[in-house]
């Protein structure tokens, strides 16, 4: 115990002095410093950058820091966080879809029921159904004859969102097949709240995925993804 203890004095003057580096660099940029500048949305970003790259290893918490304000900045653009959303997606169905004729099966059936949903609701509720992707570039003017895209997206898209929830928690309890075949309408739906609800506020937008990646990352991968699991006994 005192062997440990004294190998952590050394690392905790390095902390204190880089925080007080910081600090100093902070105020003298900003001019002013306020209590409001360090809320709780600042702690959970510097707790996702070391959960992220792997506590214990210094380049993990690096590549961590630089995923984690990478995608922030990038999330603040509906076109651009679109393109991070859906190969989000991609890459988590990559790895929890074996073999890959699953995971290939999962998207054929995901992009036809979303082109037959759309169909039905275009011609179902045809005044109901105008409404408008946000910033939609190249990818958006694909997805807007795939979503369907109501006139009052804010409470629709409330409600689905709720849904989806709903659909997820379902989800995890159900076994094969049945968990392919709900698979399919929950991404749609997904796709839907993103579309309608979420890549309107960037804000709150941008914390909802960074922990939703963190949550997949902490069931998959507990130590980070550069982090070596160890357990400790003191």
């Amino acid at each position: 115990m005192s062997c440990r203890t004294s190998a952590m004095r050394p690392a905790t003057a390095v902390a204190a002095a880089v925080a007080g580096l910081t600090s100093t660099l902070f105020a003298g940029l900003n001019t002013a410093v306020f209590s409001t500048s360090f809320d709780v949305t600042l702690l959970i970003t510097i707790y996702a950058m070391v959960i992220l790259g792997g506590a214990g290893s210094l380049t993990g918490v690096a590549i961590g820091a630089v995923v984690v304000n990478v995608s922030l900045e990038a999330l603040r653009t509906p076109d651009h966080a679109r393109w991070i959303f859906y190969l989000a997606i991609l890459v988590g169905l990559g790895f929890a879809l074996r073999p890959w004729w699953k995971l290939a099966s999962v998207l054929v059936a995901t992009a036809a029921f979303g082109l037959a949903v759309h169909t039905i609701a275009v011609h179902a509720w045809s005044t109901q159904t105008h409404g408008s992707l946000q910033e939609a570039g190249r990818f958006g003017g694909v997805l807007r004859h795939w979503v369907v895209l109501p006139t009052n997206p804010e409470k629709i898209g409330n409600w689905a969102f709720v849904l989806l929830i709903a659909a997820v928690i379902v989800l995890t309890t159900l076994k094969a097949p049945w968990r392919l075949f709900l698979l399919v309408p929950t991404l749609y739906l997904t796709a839907f709240v993103w579309e309608n609800r979420l890549v309107a506020e960037p804000s709150v937008t941008r914390l909802l995925l960074i922990g939703a990646i963190l949550i997949v990352l902490m069931n998959a991968r507990p130590q980070g993804l550069l982090g070596t699991s160890r357990v400790e006994i003191v």
